[in-house]
């Protein structure tokens, strides 16, 4: 009877551990691992387990805000002996459209153990979402062609994730500052990209859409190539003319889910 009691208010309960094969997932990738669910010193009924994906970004002005993003229920009400332990294998597909992991933006699974009559369990584990093998093939790309990430790159701008390159050698004197913002489509990557390019009055800011098929991501040679070409060309003046885009209507773009989500928390944006 003390064992129950005690048991009720969370000493000798059931406990719960979620462990991950690996803690670094790329958009479009799985999370996996194993639920452990280790009995307590008394026969309790589990009416539930849920594994929780959260998304958790941090504001300019040092606010946090939480955002369930998944949740992923398992094996409904059952009964677990004083000792046992019971091993459920786990899989998360991981969204294509999230930011990736920046000092602002960051991802936890929460998992909850719903014990019958007493204090429930939880669990929380951290993850790091990272670029695409797509995504990752063109920032090496950029960075091989002489470009730097800067710090301030893939922070949340207002309306989604903005990764920003400065020159070190390739048009170094010719470009200041290179930004761009990411759609994954089903067959291609779309940049966005913005260009602040010094000229004879002063600096001059260009924006053009740069559209990657995986088929050319996947030789890195190729892709530097065109990558090449294409940049010089904008610098030069010489590439063809496209309609302006903003931001905003950028279709697709990565994690534009925050966007909704920051003016739900910030009603001057609403």
């Amino acid at each position: 009877m003390f064992k129950k009691m005690m048991a009720k208010l969370g000493k000798g309960s059931a406990k719960i551990d979620l462990i991950l094969y690996e803690t670094k997932v790329p958009l479009g990738g799985q999370v996996k691992g194993e639920l452990v669910l280790e009995g307590g010193t008394v026969e309790q009924v589990i009416n539930k387990i849920e594994v929780e994906l959260y998304f958790e970004l941090k504001t300019k002005d040092n606010k946090s805000i939480t955002h369930l993003i998944a949740v992923i229920p398992y094996q409904a009400s059952f009964l677990i002996q004083p000792g046992q332990q019971k091993i459920v294998s786990f899989e998360l597909p991981i969204p294509e459209d999230l930011l990736v992991s920046s000092p602002t933006a960051s991802y936890y699974l929460s998992t909850n153990l719903d014990i019958q009559g007493g204090i429930d369990a939880t669990d929380r584990d951290e993850i790091i979402v990272t670029p695409s093998f797509d995504l990752m093939q063109t920032l090496l790309a950029f960075e091989q062609l002489g470009f730097r990430e800067e710090p301030t790159s893939r922070l949340f701008n207002g309306v989604t994730q903005e990764f920003i390159f400065t020159p070190t050698t390739f048009l170094v004197g010719k470009l200041e500052r290179m930004s761009f913002i990411v759609a994954l489509d089903p067959n291609q990557i779309r940049l966005l990209i913005d260009l602040e390019i010094h000229s004879f009055f002063g600096k001059k800011d260009k924006q053009h859409e740069i559209i990657l098929p995986f088929l050319m991501i996947e030789d890195l040679g190729k892709l530097k190539s065109f990558l090449h070409n294409t940049l010089l060309k904008l610098v030069e003046g010489k590439e063809p003319k496209q309609d302006s885009l903003k931001k905003s209507s950028f279709a697709g773009a990565m994690g534009k889910f925050v966007n909704d989500l920051v003016r739900e928390f910030d009603p001057r944006k609403k």
